[in-house]
């Protein structure tokens, strides 16, 4: 049986700068590589970059692995990754591709190619907004947006039995080094062929385990509160690589957001947390009774729907999984508006009530009839 895999490969525009004919048209497709909207090139010098992209598609049409090889930088390392098994269907490709017109205008003719030559359809163009190199700090949150994504998607590939691989050997640099450093929380393996070599090197997921940082069980309603508060003041012992401070405001960079998602799979484990907000939501003498002793497995659920109301609270964003909801009649008193706390198996719910701007959690219990 053929192994599943999930192939996320950083596209940049080697396709482009391979097929150039001199140094002026090099220089050219580097001028522009950061222009996110085609209107905004000069006239000439868009006509002779759509010159280029219409070529360099055309060509690769033609292509076969040999000469793709030749042309693309992660075509290259695609047909090496793919030798064994070509016509692999069940692939999946994701071509992450920066905030801009050619890069997105290549990714598109790769990702025809890889239809064609590696006969799978099950490939997704991820152009990562503000993925560029240009303004560091558009980059920095394009970068956090980036892992949110990673976390909210490569679970289920992993999870249904799909091999994870970054291909990191196209793209612009700084990317490649971010996705090389995270890479040992979502990949199985990253591959790469340096510019002069034809060979692949492999490299597996190592063992790595993150300790959570003392600063963060220390102050773990600051980063529970960081996205709604961002004017908290900031306390002095946290890691200024943890943090993007803009004026009086701040939050998380990418590194942070990583660092508290692998924390937050530690702490929101071990037991159900105090309120995230003693302003907006407190507990009531019954449901600390009642979240005593509760099933290892749905301690984790429990806190995350707890970040969930404490956004609600905030924002009025009710999700799904939350499903804030006023009680009809008053069938529970002193209850009069419900959430989910976990809907499989025996469904339960917690039980509240204002007082003034306060949510008080009054009990855990199954969910009423």
């Amino acid at each position: 049986m053929r192994e599943k895999r999930f192939i996320l490969t950083l596209c940049g525009t080697s396709v482009l700068t391979n097929i150039a004919r001199n140094q002026e048209e090099r220089k050219l497709i580097r001028k522009c590589t950061n222009v996110k909207d085609k209107g905004d090139i000069p006239k000439k010098d868009r006509e002779e970059l759509e010159r280029l992209l219409n070529y360099s598609k055309h060509k690769l049409s033609e292509a076969d692995g040999f000469e793709a090889t030749k042309m693309s930088a992660e075509l290259n390392a695609l047909n090496k990754l793919c030798s064994g098994f070509p016509k692999n269907r069940q692939d999946i490709h994701m071509l992450l591709c920066s905030d801009t017109w050619l890069g997105h205008e290549v990714a598109k003719g790769l990702s025809r190619w890889i239809n064609t030559q590696l006969a799978t359809e099950a490939i997704n163009i991820q152009r990562q907004t503000d993925l560029q190199t240009q303004d560091v700090e558009l980059f920095q949150n394009s970068l956090k947006d980036l892992i949110k994504k990673l976390y909210e998607e490569l679970p289920s590939y992993s999870g249904s039995g799909h091999k994870v691989i970054f291909n990191l050997t196209g793209g612009f640099k700084p990317v490649q080094g971010f996705l090389q450093s995270i890479a040992h929380f979502f990949a199985d393996e990253c591959v790469y062929i340096f510019e002069s070599s034809s060979v692949l090197l492999t490299m597996p997921r190592l063992p790595v385990e993150l300790a959570t940082p003392n600063s963060i069980k220390k102050h773990i309603n600051f980063f529970r509160n960081i996205d709604l508060q961002p004017k908290n003041p900031i306390p002095s012992d946290i890691p200024d690589t943890l943090l993007l401070v803009s004026g009086r405001e701040c939050t998380l960079s990418a590194w942070g957001d990583l660092i508290w998602n692998e924390a937050k799979k530690a702490l929101y484990n071990e037991r159900i947390l105090d309120s995230p907000n003693e302003n907006k939501i407190r507990y009531g003498k019954q449901f600390r009774r009642d979240i005593n002793g509760i099933e290892q497995d749905r301690i984790f659920i429990l806190n995350n729907r707890l970040d969930q109301l404490n956004r609600y609270l905030y924002d009025k964003k009710n999700l799904c999984s939350l499903d804030f909801k006023k009680l009809r009649g008053n069938p529970t008193p002193p209850s009069t508006h419900e959430f989910d706390a976990w809907a499989d198996g025996a469904a339960y719910r917690v039980f509240g009530h204002f007082e003034t701007d306060t949510f008080v959690l009054d009990k855990l219990a199954k969910g009423l009839h």
